[in-house]
Formats: C-alpha cells, sequence, structure tokens
C-alpha cells in the first residue's frame, strides 16, 4: 500500500524495469525523497513460483528469464551506487554468468545419453 502523493512524488514506477527489481528501485527513490518504507513481516503474499516468466527455483533459469534478472539488477546498481560499484558488479556478473555457462557445459557433458534406436532395433530381430 502507498499514498498516491508518494507514488507521484517519486514519478511512480520506473518502466525501464521489464520485470526484475522494479520494487527494489521504487523502494530506494522513496527513501531516498524522504518517504518511510515499512517491512510488515504479519503480512502474507501468496506468491505463484515466479509463473510470470516461468522461472523455476528448481533448474538454471534459462533466457530470457536469466537475460531479465541480470539487466534489472545491472539497472538498480547503475542507478543508486556510483559508477565504481557499478563497474565492480559488471565484473561480478560475468563471473557469475561465466560459471553458470561452466556448469551447464559439465552438465551436459556427464547428462545421460539416449540410445541408438538403431542399435536397439537390430539386438531385436
Amino acid at each position: 500500500m502507498i499514498r498516491t502523493s508518494a507514488f507521484d512524488a517519486v514519478g511512480g514506477m520506473d518502466t525501464e524495469f521489464f520485470l526484475y527489481h522494479e520494487e527494489l528501485d521504487f523502494c530506494t527513490r522513496l527513501e531516498k525523497s524522504g518517504h518511510e518504507v515499512w517491512l510488515v513481516p504479519e503480512a502474507q503474499v501468496i506468491h505463484f513460483d515466479a509463473q510470470a516468466s516461468g522461472y523455476s527455483t528448481r533448474k538454471f533459469p534459462e533466457n530470457p528469464v536469466l537475460e531479465w534478472r541480470v539487466l534489472g539488477m545491472d539497472r538498480l546498481w547503475q542507478k543508486h551506487r556510483s559508477p565504481a560499484e557499478h563497474k565492480k558488479w559488471r565484473r561480478l556478473a560475468c563471473r557469475m554468468l561465466g560459471f553458470r555457462s561452466h556448469l551447464l557445459t559439465v552438465k551436459s557433458i556427464f547428462r545421460p545419453r539416449p540410445k541408438n534406436r538403431t542399435s536397439a532395433a537390430a539386438s531385436a530381430t
């Protein structure tokens, strides 16, 4: 919940965020403008496991979901941190993405291969 005057005072939501981190940006701008942001631990939200994006916490995020997440975080750092901190974030993000790529390569090497259909058919005769 937010007062309309507070929402308008910070210019509403930043439409440059596509799907992820827009609420972090919004709360940061509210705090910087002198408004209070409250956390209510008793409040409950039903979250349907990121159904808007198709992301599942039980698997690696696939493109474009991963791209949306990284771009949202990058925009957040660019807006609210110094250029040096943003550059540091970018280096870390590149390392994380490189490590993810490495893990996917390793996973593909050790993934069980489907049996050759022709050899299975030949042994059946």
